[in-house]
C-alpha cells in the first residue's frame, strides 16, 4: 500500500482481502486544497499491493466539472487520452468541448457507430442562410514551407468481397506559403 489512508468507497474480492481492493472512488484534494476532485480508480494487474496513483482511470475536476479519462488534468469538458499517452500538444481555444489526445502513429480516431440505415455525422445547427457548415482542417505548422502537405480526405468503403477499398481521395498542398 501507499502507507496513506484515503476516504472513499472500495471494492475488494472479499472482506478478508480489503487491502487488495480492485476498484474505488475517492476524493483527492485539488492543487489549491480548496476543492476535492472525484477520482475513479481500478486495478487490472494481479497482486497483493494496494491502490496507487497509476491506477487512476477517470477524474472529475471539482473547480471546473471537467472529466478526464486516462488523464488527471482534463482541460476541457471531456478530455480523453488514448492508450499511447498524451501528445503534449496545446488544446484549442476556449470554445473547445472535446479533446481526443493520442500520440500513437494513428493519432486520435473518431468512430461513429450506427445501426443499419443510421449514419455517423457531424451536425451544424446554425440556421442563418448566409453561413453554411464549415469544416476547418487547420495544419498548425511552426515552420511552414512551400509544398507542405496540408491534409487529405479519403473516401473508403467495402467492395463485394468484403475488402476495404479507397475509392477516392482529395489531397491538399501549400504550394506557395510566402506572404
Amino acid at each position: 500500500s501507499t502507507g496513506q489512508s484515503f476516504p472513499g468507497i472500495f471494492w475488494a474480492p472479499n472482506t478478508a482481502n480489503l487491502g487488495r481492493a480492485r476498484a474505488g472512488i475517492i476524493g483527492v484534494a485539488a492543487s489549491n486544497n480548496d476543492a476535492t476532485d472525484i477520482v475513479f480508480v481500478g486495478k487490472y494487474l494481479p497482486g497483493g499491493d494496494g491502490m496507487y496513483p497509476r491506477d487512476e482511470r477517470m477524474r472529475i475536476r471539482a473547480q471546473t466539472g471537467y472529466v478526464g479519462i486516462n488523464t488527471s488534468l482534463p482541460d476541457r469538458q471531456l478530455h480523453i487520452v488514448g492508450s499511447d499517452g498524451p501528445t503534449q500538444a496545446t488544446s484549442g481555444n476556449s470554445d473547445t468541448i472535446l479533446v481526443l489526445d493520442n500520440k500513437g502513429t494513428n493519432g486520435a480516431i473518431v468512430e461513429f457507430k450506427a445501426e443499419t440505415g443510421g449514419a455517423g455525422r457531424i451536425m451544424f445547427t446554425d440556421t442563418d442562410a448566409s453561413n453554411g457548415p464549415n469544416l476547418n482542417m487547420f495544419r498548425n505548422s511552426s515552420s511552414p514551407a512551400d509544398n507542405d502537405f496540408l491534409g487529405n480526405v479519403k473516401f473508403n468503403g467495402r467492395n463485394d468481397n468484403s475488402q476495404d477499398v479507397q475509392y477516392s481521395e482529395i489531397e491538399v498542398y501549400a504550394t506557395d506559403v510566402s506572404d
